[in-house]
């Protein structure tokens, strides 16, 4: 993500929500938590969360989306490492607490699109 992150960090916090927010949305949508980790998506859910506290955004979705940053951290060897369809799908039991995670994103989303949505109009 090298020439990415550079233009991440001359953009405006509110424009690296957008932009990071958005794409990290569209892949968890797609597959959940796990596969956004396996596709090495983690950087953006980094920048989300950063740019929300810039923010100073206080839905609850960006306490949600850290729990789930926590453990990718925590199991980061694990989540980054290549794997087999199988292996891949065993994934998704060895972590049940992305399941979890999932349906608080699911639940929170719409608050936190709007705040989202509200600075951007704001600015």
């Amino acid at each position: 993500m090298g020439s990415f992150e550079g233009f991440l960090k001359i953009i405006s916090p509110i424009e690296r929500l957008v932009i990071c927010f958005d794409y990290f949305r569209s892949n968890l949508i797609q597959g959940g938590y796990i596969q956004v980790f396996q596709n090495g998506y983690a950087p953006l859910l980094m920048w989300a969360i950063q740019s929300a506290q810039e923010l100073e955004f206080e839905s609850e979705i960006w306490q949600s989306l850290d729990a789930a940053l926590k453990v990718y951290v925590l199991n980061n060897e694990m989540l980054s490492k290549e794997y087999s369809v199988e292996e891949f799908a065993r994934l998704y039991v060895k972590f049940p607490e992305f399941e979890l995670l999932e349906t608080s994103y699911k639940l929170l989303e719409p608050m936190g699109l709007q705040e989202i949505l509200n600075r951007a109009l704001s600015e």
